[in-house]
């Protein structure tokens, strides 16, 4: 269960919670949770339920020391602790003057936020994933390195338990997290350029777009408008068409919808932002 938005614990019992923050629930009553953040377990108090976003969970050791674990894959939840450790430190480096440091850890954390949001939204293929499962650990590990905390033992890109492992094994990890790191600094932006394309790739781009005005010599009468992108390089549309209704005026139709005359284009990637892109007007009456 992860937290949506930060609770003053002001009531009696309660318990203060900041947003992201993971709780495991003990009870309910009438819009109220009363349990503890995973943070912090041995300080139990109320919550509300609004505040709360349930997921799906396992309870392990069960009895007096039970733990409830997300069903979602591991590197989602690294991901969501790690930045939530990061961001305390990122403030600290603005506060220290490290502003070089501060501004290519913002970069990371957005990348891995991004990188975060497509394995959450469960649409790539395998391939794409594991893809997507390298570039965050490459991410994390680079991170921990410039905050001098500890590296990760992995395998397979996802954490190990230290205790389930020998010496050596964890030791080889180690190393190959050591390696990961110092070939992402040494090959600096070229490196990072050669070995992100995949990952940008799949990142997605949106466009709004929306209509303020719309002038057409031979207007006249009432028409549709169609509003799509289109590739000028291989002069055909790449989305969807926006209807428009205009009055023979080159008004909306609708004089209460012209706040409204907008529209989304989602899902674009980073090479379609690298066609030769424009936002075409095409009156739909030339189709009839």
């Amino acid at each position: 269960m992860s937290f949506i938005s930060s609770f003053r614990g002001t009531v009696s019992q309660g318990l203060v919670l900041e947003i992201g923050e993971t709780v495991q629930i003990l009870e309910k009553s009438e819009g109220w949770y009363r349990g503890f953040s995973t943070k912090r377990p041995a300080i139990k108090g109320i919550f509300p339920a609004s505040y709360v976003y349930l997921k799906k969970a396992v309870i392990t050791n069960r009895g007096q020391y039970e733990t409830a674990v997300p069903l979602e894959d591991p590197i989602i939840t690294e991901v969501t602790s790690t930045l939530q450790e990061w961001a305390v430190l990122w403030k600290q480096l603005y506060v220290k003057h490290k502003v070089d440091l501060f501004y290519k850890l913002r970069h990371v954390m957005t990348e891995l936020i991004d990188l975060r949001r497509q394995m959450l939204s469960a649409q790539l293929m395998q391939e794409q994933l594991r893809e997507v499962k390298r570039h965050i650990t490459v991410r994390l590990d680079w991170g921990n390195e410039h905050l001098g905390l500890d590296l990760v033992p992995r395998k397979e890109y996802v954490m190990v338990d230290p205790d389930q492992f020998s010496i050596s094994d964890l030791y080889r990890m180690h190393l190959s997290s050591r390696h990961s790191v110092q070939q992402s600094m040494s090959q600096g932006d070229s490196g990072k350029q050669r070995h992100g394309d995949t990952c940008r790739g799949l990142v997605p781009h949106h466009l709004f777009v929306s209509l303020k005005s719309f002038t057409y010599n031979t207007i006249g009468e009432d028409t549709d408008i169609l509003i799509c992108l289109y590739d000028n390089r291989e002069a055909k549309p790449i989305s969807e068409k926006f209807l428009v209704r205009l009055n023979k005026n080159g008004a909306p139709k609708n004089p209460e919808r012209v706040d409204r005359l907008c529209a989304l284009f989602t899902d674009l990637s980073n090479k379609d932002l690298r066609r030769d892109l424009y936002i075409l007007a095409h009156d739909g009456a030339q189709d009839r």
